[in-house]
């Protein structure tokens, strides 16, 4: 499958959790409901899907998915950070 184009990441990242993830659907990517484990194949899951059209994210992006991988920031909150960046 193959994501729109002009997608952003957080969408991707969105699009990611639909899919088949060890042997079931997850059903939630909120910290509570997931793994450090989970977290990081969802994110790396995430940005291999956003590399095929829109390049790898900036150092920032990177270090939010990184808070969210170890369980400090959740993914929306993350997303209104990028927004609020991209806003400014």
């Amino acid at each position: 499958m193959s994501p729109p184009s002009g997608m952003n990441l957080y969408s991707r990242f969105l699009l990611v959790t639909k899919i088949e993830f060890k042997g079931g659907i997850m059903k939630s990517y909120l910290i509570k409901d997931t793994t450090k484990e989970e977290r990081k194949k969802l994110v790396e899951d995430a940005l291999t899907i956003s590399q095929i059209d829109a390049g790898y994210p900036t150092e920032e992006t990177i270090k939010l998915f990184d808070m969210y991988i170890n369980g400090e920031l959740e993914i929306d909150e993350i997303n209104k950070m990028i927004i609020e960046s991209i806003s400014k």
